[in-house]
Parts: C-alpha cells; structure tokens; sequence
C-alpha cells in the first residue's frame, strides 16, 4: 500500500483530484456511498475512506506511464464510474467561470508552471502539469484550490497562472 501511495504522490494529482470529487459527491449520500463501494464513507476516526478509493481507482486504471493526458484521464475515469455503476461526465473547458459552480458540478483545473501559496504563507513554484480541486474564483486568474499531492492535502490559493 505505502509504495503505491508514494508513486501515486510522485504523479497522481489527476486520479486524487477525481477520487477527492467523488467523495465530495457522495458526502451527502453515505449510505448510497457504502453501497457501491462496499466500505464505509468515514472509518472509526472520522476520516474519509480517501486512500483506499485512490489506491482502488489507481491500479484499475495506470498503464505503467508517467501520469495522464487529459484525454487518459477522461477515459479512465469514465470506465471506474462505469465499473462502480455511476454516470460522470468530464467536460474541458480553457477558462472556469462563476457558472461553472453549480450543483452537483465540480471544477478540476490542470496547469504547468504556476505559484502555489499554501496556508502558511510556503510559495510553490509548480514547473510541471499538476491537477487541483477549484472551490472558488478568488479574483481572476486566483483561485483557492485543493492540492492532494504538493502541500499534504492543505488548501492553498493559486496565481500568476502562465
């Protein structure tokens, strides 16, 4: 389990955005939850069931390649939906917008070479493609986001997108 988190954490970010979506999907509906995956939304302490979902959604879908294209990554979601029975559909779209906010919608947004600044005020320059969970539009071109795998999890706001 630990050497699969360690290569999910090198190169992951796309398939622990997607799972970190369908949590946030399903935080409303536990019990529906519990049913097509078979194990409790929280465990004893509370905490999500995160991991086993990445780890799960990870080895069903990699091919042995160094992250994912966004096309990959369309496609492999798509078949871990189909796999658990759910309809998702991932839309690309060039620019997030406030309409892009509505119910039962989530924003992902993959970019290269911008600054991350996480919480504790830490600068991030992220050089390589990184994918985050979008909570909401800051001002242009800001954006609090959730990162899974370049700040342990922290939210983090990012700008001066290239």
């Amino acid at each position: 389990c630990q050497e699969i988190l360690l290569e999910i954490s090198l190169q992951g970010c796309g398939y622990a955005c997607l799972i970190a979506t369908v949590l946030q999907y399903y935080a409303k509906r536990q019990e529906e939850f519990q049913k097509i995956f078979g194990v409790p939304f929280t465990n004893e302490e509370g905490k999500t069931c995160f991991e086993e979902l990445l780890i799960r959604f990870y080895c069903m879908t990699r091919t042995g390649e160094y992250g994912m294209t966004l096309a990959q990554m369309d496609e492999r979601f798509e078949r871990y939906c189909r796999h658990y029975g759910m309809e998702a559909e991932l839309e690309m779209e060039y620019q997030i917008t406030e309409d892009d906010f509505e119910e039962n919608t989530y924003v992902l947004m993959v970019a290269k070479d911008f600054v991350m600044k996480d919480s504790g005020g830490k600068m991030i320059h992220v050089k390589e493609g990184h994918c985050v969970n979008v909570h909401r539009i800051v001002e242009p071109d800001t954006y609090n986001v959730y990162s899974h795998s370049l700040s342990c999890s922290k939210y983090v706001f990012i700008f001066a997108i290239s």
